[in-house]
């Protein structure tokens, strides 16, 4: 029924419903089903137009989660406590509700506490979540190493390492093969082959059947 009710939500074997998408994935939590009472929790949170009766069961469902130590919950009532919409903001509460998730297996939230440990000067330890984001395939995780790797002394092909390993995650990121195209013409040294290996990345985009314009500007 859950699993139904995703279907009809995004659309994929089905004409995209999602009030009947919800339905099914309301009944699904009311079974029992922690992932589903979670995920009706953010439909609502997320949506403008949601009723404050279904509100009020959307915190009650992400509560039950939370107990059941949910970690996709945990890392939803941490977004909660940071924007104050409908818990009381409490940075605090915000950053623990994260850490949390994390450390049960939220690819996001390792990604984002990763992030915030090396914000605030804690390298050592951000290494650890940020990996943690990579092993779980979060695709962001991958351009932050990618970054890391551009910035350091003979970092080249660490670089491209990691943005082609984003690439294969995320194959429909025009934005980020020209980025790549761009990283390789710059730092790929003098003569032919930069020229070649630039292009050969940006071919890439080519050949998909809309080409940005920012590809455009740079043949031009």
């Amino acid at each position: 029924m859950y699993e139904y009710g995703k279907l009809l939500i995004e659309g994929e074997l089905y004409e995209e419903d999602a009030n009947n998408g919800l339905r099914y994935i309301y009944w699904s939590a009311q079974k029992g089903i922690i992932s589903a009472k979670t995920h009706y929790a953010e439909m609502i949170f997320n949506d403008i137009d949601s009723e404050e009766w279904q509100v009020e069961i959307a915190i009650d469902f992400l509560m039950q989660a939370i107990k059941e130590e949910d970690s996709a919950a945990q890392y939803l009532l941490s977004k909660q406590y940071k924007s104050g919409k409908y818990f009381t903001c409490d940075k605090e509460k915000s950053i623990s509700f994260l850490k949390r998730a994390a450390l049960g297996g939220h690819g996001q939230a390792s990604y984002d506490y990763g992030k915030y440990l090396l914000d605030i000067g804690d390298k050592e330890s951000s290494l650890k979540y940020i990996q943690q984001a990579v092993d779980r395939m979060y695709p962001d995780a991958y351009l932050l190493c990618a970054l890391y790797w551009s910035r350091v002394k003979n970092g080249y092909d660490q670089t491209v390492d990691w943005y082609e390993k984003y690439l294969v995650l995320q194959p429909d990121d025009h934005e980020t093969y020209i980025d790549l195209a761009e990283y390789k013409y710059q730092n790929r040294g003098f003569g032919v082959k930069r020229i070649y290996e630039a292009l050969g990345t940006l071919l890439m985009v080519v050949r998909k059947e809309e080409l940005p314009n920012k590809v455009r500007r740079l043949y031009l």
